[in-house]
């Protein structure tokens, strides 16, 4: 948003809950708009109902010229101005098994669908994602372009040296993100560093907590769970770590493999949704599910620091292609187009 900002030629309104990020407040060139947004309006059929009817009046009240719905959804059918909706993923209609009951999936179907039509211009955030609009709605492909996300300046190579000293996972605890082949893989490669996972124990799936527990209890001796790490020491996390272990089955576009290249950290991760065409051929790539070659990836970073050197500067070089300045600079010419067009 800050970067939007600087190009001079927007006056930017941003619509924040309750409790804005601090940062936002920083921004030069941003104007804070507070509305009755809170953590409540997060289940499906709140948050249906309140964009609808109460963010429908907020923007007939503020008129603007364009509105920007940067989360998925979240346009009002009754808009007063032209929209642009990023596109992060289809997820929720192609793994519909992880994402809450009937009632629960019925409001994001009304919500999602709503936003497709009415936008505008659709800014999906990899090829991956503008894939599945060909799928799931047809009808709004015409008015998509894939525009990436970025990393983010701090997450860069570190200072000076030293040994890594753990192998890590980042990342979310829904089924897709496969937690239980990090752990067996794990198991099968024995190796010497530990492994850490950021978030809790306790929140993992049913069958990721199986998982963990069928492990012999010298292994679970050497699990470290991080809990919720700050936002500042996530770059020296990665940069600690002899690798990223992603063993995703479906991202829409995949921070955590793009964070950890940017900072010198060989990746192994899978094929699934977005994930090669973020990370190409700079990480070593596994099927979904497949523990064993997982295991055996773990085993060839760990015997050869030169495959780690090789396979660390071809993560800096793909980081480098998706930065948030080119980002910004492809949000912008959308936004001027869709104005154009109005």
């Amino acid at each position: 948003m800050g970067g939007l900002a600087a190009e001079g030629a927007f006056r930017l309104l941003a619509l924040t809950g309750a409790d804005p990020h601090p940062a936002l407040g920083a921004l030069a060139g941003v104007e804070i708009v507070a509305t009755g947004w809170t953590a409540g309006h997060a289940e499906w059929r709140r948050r249906l109902a309140w964009e609808q009817g109460d963010l429908a009046r907020i923007l007939d009240r503020l008129r603007p010229d364009l509105f920007h719905a940067t989360w998925n959804n979240g346009i009002p059918w009754r808009c007063p101005c032209p929209t642009v909706l990023t596109l992060h993923d289809l997820l929720p209609l192609q793994i519909p098994g992880e994402f809450g009951d009937r009632s629960q999936r019925l409001a994001f179907l009304a919500s999602q669908y709503l936003a497709l039509w009415r936008a505008r211009r659709i800014l999906a955030v990899s090829a991956a994602t503008r894939d599945a609009l060909r799928r799931f709605a047809p009808f709004a492909l015409s008015r998509s372009e894939v525009v990436h996300e970025g990393v983010e300046p701090r997450f860069a190579p570190g200072r000076g040296g030293g040994d890594p000293d753990h192998v890590l996972y980042v990342g979310g605890r829904e089924r897709r993100k496969d937690i239980a082949t990090v752990l067996e893989a794990y198991r099968r490669a024995d190796p010497p560093l530990p492994l850490c996972l950021t978030g809790d124990a306790a929140t993992l799936t049913a069958a990721d907590a199986a998982a963990l527990a069928a492990l012999p209890a010298a292994t679970r001796a050497r699990i470290v769970f991080l809990g919720a790490v700050p936002d500042p020491d996530m770059p020296d996390l990665y940069r600690r770590a002899a690798m990223l272990l992603f063993p995703s089955r479906g991202e829409g576009f995949g921070f955590p493999p793009l964070e950890a290249m940017a900072c010198g950290t060989p990746v192994v991760t899978t094929r699934a949704g977005s994930i090669p065409e973020i990370v190409g051929e700079a990480a070593i790539h596994v099927e979904p599910g497949d523990a064993t070659a997982m295991a055996a990836a773990i085993r060839a970073l760990l015997a050869d620091p030169d495959l780690r050197a090789q396979r660390a500067a071809a993560g800096l070089a793909r980081a480098a292609a998706l930065t948030w300045p080119r980002c910004v600079a492809a949000t912008a010419a959308a936004y001027r187009r869709t104005l154009a067009g109005r």
